[in-house]
């Protein structure tokens, strides 16, 4: 077998570049990037937080300080939020559609937070 040239790369630094992983969360249903594990947020002392909402469904959400790959609807509701003092916006993603959660603003708009659906976004 010849000899390369030492100009090109050897075939395991290539494949280890190719496997490194990077750090995004991704839409379960695309592939889509939505969210960063370093783009967690503590909110109310928590990352992970269990609600209920008023159809009965469960949803367990982890809050983000910022999201890409997201289409947010354009009005906000305060009625029946799981954040008193913050309104609430349903969020899907940009590529397919799919509801991820909700960004959920502060009444005096100084603040938010996104809340991604358990499940729906992976690594």
């Amino acid at each position: 077998m010849p000899d390369l040239p030492s100009s090109v790369p050897e075939r395991e630094s290539i494949q280890e570049k190719e496997i490194i992983p990077e750090d995004w969360k991704l839409c379960t249903s695309c592939g889509e990037k939505i969210t960063k594990e370093e783009w967690k947020t503590s909110v109310d002392g928590a990352y992970l937080h269990n609600f209920i909402n008023p159809l009965g469904i469960e949803f367990r959400i982890f809050t983000f300080s910022q999201a890409i790959g997201i289409t947010w609807q354009k009005d906000s509701y305060l009625e029946d939020t799981w954040f008193p003092g913050f309104a609430w916006r349903v969020g899907s993603c940009s590529t397919c559609g799919s509801h991820l959660g909700w960004n959920f603003e502060s009444v005096s708009g100084s603040s938010s937070f996104l809340g991604l659906i358990l499940g729906r976004i992976t690594s």
